[in-house]
C-alpha cells in the first residue's frame, strides 16, 4: 500500500515555508503577551495552516488487489440494414454463443454497433454503419472478450483503418454477408467533351469494371429522349476486369441529356452502378453575322480581322461603294443572324428605313462610328437609343481611364466630328463625352479611328481593351442562346450517405476573361454557395439529408458581372449505400482484428474463433485507490482550532 502526494511537492513546501513565516511574524507581533500565550496561539495557527495545505493536496492511497474472474463477453452486433440479409447466420452464432456461455458458466453481453445494450435479436435495420462509438465503448470493456459480427461496410463517422488506430485492446471479429467476388458490371469513369459541335460525331470514352465467374455478353445502350442512339453487344471475360471503351455517336443524334448504360446479367447483385448520365452543351455549327458598311471606314479592316478570329462565324459583309451595294443583305440573312454590324451606317433615308425593318426583329446591333457619320447617323442614335450627339468639327481630344480600361494615357487622341452622350457609357472622352457605350443588348463604339488605336498600342506592346471588349461582347452576342456554363452530374438520384460528384466547364470561348467561378445549392435544409480560383473544376460534396438538390454553377468576368448556368436537379433518396453493396469487407475487417490484436474469422469458421477464447477463472491483479482523507472529520478539527484560537484571543484582549 502507497500513499501518493497529488499536490506539487516543490509548491506545497513554498507553502509550508510561507506559512511559518507568517507565524513568525503574528508571534513577534504578540510581544507584551506571556510566552505560553504566544506559542499556544502560534501552534493552533500554525496546525489550521497545516492541514489546509494536506487538505489542497488531496494524497490518495493505492493498492493492488488478486481477485478470480470469469471473463466476460461481449458480443457486439452489426445491427445496420445490410445485415438484414444475414439474420438467420446471426441468429445461429447468437444461439451458439449462449449454449456455450452456459457450458462454461461465463456471462454474455450484446450489445449493438453503436454500444447499444440489445436485450433480444432483431432483425437489423439501423439506416447506417457509424462505428464512431466503438472505440470509446471498448476502452470500458478492455478486460472482456469482445467479439464484433459484421460485413464491414462503413458508410457514416470514421472509418474501419482510424477505428483500428483508436482501439487499444483485442477485438475479435467475425465476418459475415457475401464473398468479395459477387457477379458485378459497373460503368464509370465517363470522359467527353461537355461542349459539342452540332452534326460532328461525338466521342464518349467510359471503362467497365467486371467480376464475373464466366464470360458474359452485355449489350451497351446510349439513349436520350428521341430513343436509343447508340447500341453495341459486347463479350465480358471471366475474371475481375477493368478495360476501358470508346464509343462515336452520330452528332445529329445527341441531345443535352443523354444516359449511357450496361445490360445487367441475372446473378448480378447491384444493378444500381450499371448506368451514368452525361450532359452536353450543343453548340451550332455556324453562327452568322452581319456587317453592313455604309461607305468605306478606317474601322472596316480592323472589324473584319476581330470577327476572322472568332471560331464558327460566318460573317456576310454587304458593302457599298458610292450608291451601289455588293453583297447586299435579304431578309432571310437577317432573319437568321445573330448580330448586326453597323459600320459608318445608316448614312442616307432609305438606310433609315431599312434599320426600321432590322430594329423590329430584336437582333443586337454593334455600331461603329466612322469619319462618314452624318445628322441622319445622329436622328437614328437619338430616336432609337437617346444618345445626343452635339457637332464639334475636327475637336482632338483623348480617352479617360475607366474601370475596365487602364493606361489610356498611351491611346492616341481621337479626332471627333460628333460628341455623343447617353446613361450607359462605360468609357469616355476627356470632355465627358461617351467613347464606348452598352445599351441593354446594344453596343456602340465612337472610336472613328480604331485602326490607328490599335497600331500604336501594338507598337508599344501595350494591351488593347478596347479591342478585348469588343471580342467579348462579340462572344456574349453569338452565344446567347447557348450556356456560357455547364454544369453536369453522372446521376439525377444518389442515395443518402453517397457523394454527389459534379463537372462545372465553361466554354473555351469565355475563359480568358473570367475571374473566377463558383456553385450554389439548395435544399429544404441547407443553401451554400463555394467559389474556385479555377475555371473548369470536379466538385464533390456529401448531402446531410434526404430531398431534392437544386444545383447552380456560375462565373464572374472581369468587370464583375455574373452568368449563371442552366440548375440539375439531383434527388437524394432515403436509402443509403450498405443497402447496395452487399459484399464482405473482408480485407478490412481482418486488418482491423491484427491490428488491435483480435483474431479474424468467416462465418463459416466463427465456431473455431469461439472455442480459441479463454473463459476459464484467471486471476488478475486489479489496482484500486482512495482517498487518504476524511474531508468532513478535517473540516471540523480545522474550525475547532480556529474557534479555540479566537476564544484565547478574546479572553486575553487581542481581538
Amino acid at each position: 500500500m502507497n500513499i501518493f502526494w497529488q499536490g506539487i511537492n516543490e509548491i506545497s513546501v513554498l507553502i509550508l515555508i510561507g506559512c511559518m513565516f507568517l507565524c513568525l511574524i503574528y508571534f513577534r507581533k504578540l510581544i507584551n503577551e506571556s510566552f505560553l500565550l504566544k506559542f499556544t496561539l502560534v501552534s493552533l495557527r500554525l496546525i489550521s495552516f497545516i492541514l489546509l495545505i494536506v487538505l489542497l493536496s488531496n494524497p490518495l492511497i493505492k493498492w493492488n488487489e488478486n481477485k478470480n474472474i470469469i471473463p466476460k463477453v461481449n458480443l457486439i452486433l452489426d445491427q445496420s440494414s445490410s445485415m438484414a440479409n444475414s439474420y438467420d447466420d446471426l441468429k445461429t452464432i447468437f444461439n451458439s454463443l449462449d449454449s456455450i456461455s452456459k457450458l462454461n458458466e461465463f456471462k454474455v453481453s450484446y450489445f449493438t454497433h453503436e454500444g447499444i445494450p440489445l436485450s433480444n435479436l432483431e432483425i437489423p435495420n439501423i439506416e447506417k454503419t457509424d462505428f464512431t462509438n466503438l472505440s470509446k465503448f471498448l476502452k470500458n470493456k478492455n478486460l472482456d472478450n469482445n467479439i464484433l459480427i459484421s460485413d464491414g461496410n462503413v458508410n457514416s463517422g470514421i472509418n474501419l483503418i482510424s477505428l483500428s488506430d483508436n482501439i487499444n485492446s483485442p477485438l475479435n471479429i467475425i465476418g459475415i454477408g457475401y464473398e468479395y467476388d459477387d457477379k458485378d458490371i459497373e460503368i464509370k469513369n465517363l470522359d467527353y467533351q461537355k461542349y459539342h459541335i452540332e452534326g460532328d460525331k461525338f466521342q464518349l470514352r467510359f471503362s467497365i469494371y467486371s467480376n464475373l465467374f464466366y464470360k458474359n455478353e452485355v449489350t451497351i445502350l446510349v439513349e436520350n429522349h428521341t430513343g436509343i442512339i447508340y447500341k453495341e453487344n459486347i463479350l465480358l471475360p471471366a475474371g475481375l476486369i477493368n478495360k476501358d471503351y470508346s464509343v462515336l455517336i452520330e452528332g445529329n443524334k445527341l441531345q443535352d441529356n443523354n444516359k449511357i448504360s450496361i445490360s445487367s446479367i441475372p446473378e448480378e447483385n447491384n444493378i444500381y452502378n450499371n448506368s451514368k448520365e452525361f450532359n452536353v452543351e450543343i453548340l451550332k455549327n455556324n453562327r452568322s453575322i452581319n456587317l453592313i458598311s455604309g461607305a468605306l471606314s478606317p474601322n472596316t479592316s480592323l472589324i473584319k480581322s476581330i470577327l476572322n478570329k472568332i471560331p464558327r462565324v460566318n460573317i456576310e459583309h454587304s458593302i457599298r461603294a458610292g450608291k451601289i451595294w455588293k453583297n447586299k443583305w435579304s431578309n432571310v440573312s437577317i432573319t437568321k443572324t445573330k448580330l448586326i454590324i453597323l459600320d459608318g451606317f445608316p448614312l442616307t433615308k432609305n438606310d433609315n428605313k431599312d434599320l426600321i425593318s432590322m430594329l423590329n426583329k430584336n437582333i443586337p446591333i454593334l455600331f461603329f462610328s466612322s469619319p462618314n457619320d452624318n445628322f441622319l447617323t445622329n436622328q437614328f442614335l437619338n430616336s432609337y437609343f437617346n444618345i445626343s450627339s452635339n457637332r464639334i468639327e475636327n475637336t482632338t481630344l483623348s480617352i479617360k481611364q475607366g474601370d475596365f480600361f487602364i493606361n489610356t494615357e498611351k491611346y492616341p487622341k481621337q479626332k471627333l466630328n460628333y460628341s455623343r452622350n447617353c446613361q450607359n457609357s462605360i468609357l469616355t472622352f476627356e470632355d465627358s463625352s461617351s467613347c464606348i457605350s452598352q445599351i441593354q443588348e446594344n453596343l456602340f463604339i465612337f472610336i472613328p479611328n480604331l485602326s490607328e488605336l490599335n497600331l500604336k498600342l501594338s507598337n508599344i506592346n501595350e494591351e488593347n481593351h478596347v479591342n478585348d471588349y469588343i471580342i467579348k461582347y462579340l462572344y456574349e452576342s453569338i452565344n446567347n442562346d447557348n450556356q456560357k456554363i455547364i454544369i453536369s452530374s453522372e446521376k439525377s438520384e444518389i442515395i443518402l450517405g453517397e457523394q454527389i460528384f459534379l463537372d462545372i466547364d465553361i466554354n473555351n470561348e469565355l475563359i480568358d476573361s473570367i475571374e473566377q467561378s463558383g456553385i450554389q445549392i439548395i435544399s429544404e435544409k441547407e443553401r451554400f454557395i463555394e467559389t474556385f480560383s479555377n475555371k473548369n473544376n470536379k466538385y464533390k460534396f456529401n448531402p446531410d439529408s434526404f430531398g431534392s438538390y437544386d444545383i447552380k454553377s456560375f462565373y464572374v468576368y472581369n468587370n464583375l458581372d455574373t452568368v449563371w448556368s442552366k440548375s440539375i436537379n439531383i434527388s437524394v433518396l432515403k436509402l443509403y449505400p450498405e443497402v447496395m453493396v452487399k459484399s464482405l469487407n473482408e480485407i478490412e475487417l481482418r486488418n482491423l482484428a491484427k491490428n488491435s490484436g483480435g483474431m479474424y474469422s468467416h462465418y463459416s469458421n466463427y465456431l473455431n474463433l469461439i472455442n480459441t477464447l479463454n473463459f476459464t477463472e484467471q486471476n488478475r491483479v486489479i489496482k484500486k485507490s482512495a482517498s487518504a482523507l476524511n474531508y468532513q472529520r478535517y473540516w471540523i478539527v480545522i474550525a475547532f482550532l480556529l474557534i479555540l484560537e479566537w476564544l484565547l484571543r478574546k479572553k486575553n484582549g487581542l481581538l
